[in-house]
């Protein structure tokens, strides 16, 4: 099994790198083998929002650069991560930008799941989905924004199961652990 962590920890000198530490830590011990790409360094566009990803070169975006390879690693992996520190209730930009540019990934056509519209994945095996934010400060509305917006990922990109782990930076590597082996064990469970 492969999981891909598109990581914009290093923006928390504080606590990112020991989080992703435990992370990989984790992942390797369920049976992982762990692609990272740091977002934070990846060259990505700005999605122009031009629709030929749908249209006229369906299932590529005309923009050239390292998204490219992130969605041969999504099409390809069984978790995917989006590890990042929380601002506003959300995704650092930088994973923020790599995420708008997931729209290849589906097909411009829509269908009703849940009760909702959504577009149809262009591939028939899709990752679970795996959320980990950092917070400097606790902060239980922030917390709850987050593990929503990662439901709705979950939902848009018809993930078969997704889990949400939100840690305030310099939080207990014990604790961190914990509280992945829990988020991870369930998605695995669910496999």
């Amino acid at each position: 099994m492969d999981a891909l962590v598109l990581s914009a920890l290093g923006a928390d000198p504080e606590g990112g790198p020991g989080v992703m530490a435990v992370l990989q830590e984790t992942l390797r011990t369920r049976g992982y083998g762990i692609h990272v790409v740091d977002v934070l360094t990846a060259v990505v566009q700005a999605c122009r929002g031009c629709g030929s990803c749908g249209l006229k070169t369906p299932g590529r975006c005309v923009l050239d650069d390292d998204v490219q390879a992130i969605y041969r690693c999504v099409v390809c992996c069984d978790l995917l991560v989006y590890a990042t520190p929380i601002s506003f209730g959300s995704h650092r930009s930088e994973l923020k930008r790599v995420l708008d540019r997931f729209q290849p990934l589906m097909v411009p056509f829509y269908v009703l799941r849940d009760g909702e519209m959504n577009f149809r994945p262009r591939y028939p095996s899709r990752p679970f989905l795996l959320g980990l934010g950092t917070l400097s400060t606790p902060d239980p509305e922030q917390e709850e924004a987050y593990r929503f917006l990662i439901s709705r990922h979950a939902s848009n990109m018809a993930a078969p199961g997704c889990a949400s782990v939100v840690v305030t930076s310099g939080a207990p590597p014990e604790m961190v652990r914990e509280e992945l082996e829990s988020a991870v064990g369930t998605l695995k469970g669910a496999a």
